[in-house]
């Protein structure tokens, strides 16, 4: 389809060379060895050796260096040729236009290493935070801003209602000193993709208790971010309703415990199960079976349409025409749902 548009339309789609030279970021990683690194796609115009770049209202430096795909030092570069500049003061983002000038332009803010984290994820506040949400705070390294965005942007779809997931930070390079004090204050994490951890790093995040994990696959730090947070979303507790019985008589009243008859309306009724008692339409309580007998004798159960004889614990009174509802628990482990 693109060549076919190209054909169709080759009388319109023409670059300039002459033109206003401009560019997209098609790449773009800090290298320890050569710094800052950007490949550009020219798209008109001219880029030549020592050009300013202006990219995002910022100026990133001058072209000190073109070279083409094979490595080879170039002097211009034309309209669809792609080219690797270095010596740009800050790594921009991919997909950024860039603009070639002979000359710096006036009132052009420079731009720094900050201009790397302008995209960062800020945690919010501390009175931002909503109660009962907990977090998982995390400061990102990569080597690449390629890998950057897709592991940001992949992480946006671990959330969940009950755990906030906070990118604290997120940077091209090596993991830093820096790095492990803002993940001590902010009590996060620290991954590194693709990157090393300096010395002093390492020495700082094991005297601070800071845990540093490096990855060179996606899927593996995507999952230990995932375990984490699955770690801190409370547990379902689900309630079933195993028996019903209404209260008949009350035979003997204590401080925190009765003697009642009752007749099962549904299910069974068994000692050591929780109940609720139900008064009308209000809940009034809860409170525990001690005992189940029949006639005079301690028996395992009764079963529904049987009367007996109930000792039970609690702090709320029963009265006669009350209901209790036997219920069991079951604690079920929640997962992150992608």
């Amino acid at each position: 389809m693109t060549a076919l548009i190209a054909d169709l339309h080759k009388d319109k789609i023409v670059a300039n060379p002459q033109g206003k030279a401009l560019a997209t970021v098609i790449e773009s990683h800090v290298d320890k060895n050569e710094g800052v690194v950007a490949t550009l796609l020219v798209q008109n115009g001219t880029v030549f050796l020592n050009d300013f770049l202006v990219i995002d209202d910022l100026l990133y430096g001058k072209a000190r260096s073109l070279r083409d795909y094979t490595g080879s030092a170039l002097t211009r570069v034309v309209p669809s040729q792609p080219v690797k500049i270095i010596g740009l003061k800050a790594a921009p983002l991919v997909g950024s236009v860039a603009f070639a000038f002979k000359t710096a332009p006036r009132d052009i803010e420079v731009a720094t290493k900050q201009a790397e984290t302008r995209h960062a994820v800020v945690m919010p506040k501390q009175g931002e935070k909503k109660k009962g949400v907990a977090s998982v705070n995390l400061i990102l390294k990569t080597d690449t801003l390629g890998s950057l965005e897709a592991i940001a942007t992949a992480l946006l779809a671990l959330q969940h209602p009950d755990v906030r997931l906070s990118i604290v930070s997120k940077e091209l390079g090596t993991i830093t000193t820096a790095d492990v004090l803002t993940a001590e204050a902010t009590n996060g994490f620290i991954a590194g993709f693709h990157v090393p951890v300096s010395t002093s790093a390492a020495e700082i995040a094991a005297e601070k208790n800071v845990q540093i994990k490096t990855y060179k696959i996606i899927y593996e730090l995507l999952d230990d971010v995932k375990e984490m947070i699955e770690t801190l979303i409370k547990p379902e507790t689900r309630r079933t309703i195993v028996g019903q019985a209404k209260i008949l008589a009350i035979f003997r009243t204590e401080a925190k415990s009765m003697i009642v008859g009752a007749v099962v309306l549904e299910g069974s009724i068994k000692p050591k199960i929780r109940a609720r008692i139900v008064r009308g339409d209000t809940e009034i309580g809860e409170g525990i079976i001690a005992k189940v007998r029949s006639g005079k004798t301690e028996v395992a159960s009764a079963q529904s349409g049987q009367e007996c004889g109930i000792a039970f614990e609690s702090k709320h009174t029963l009265e006669v025409g009350d209901t209790i509802e036997l219920y069991e628990e079951e604690t079920i482990k929640r997962s992150l749902s992608l």
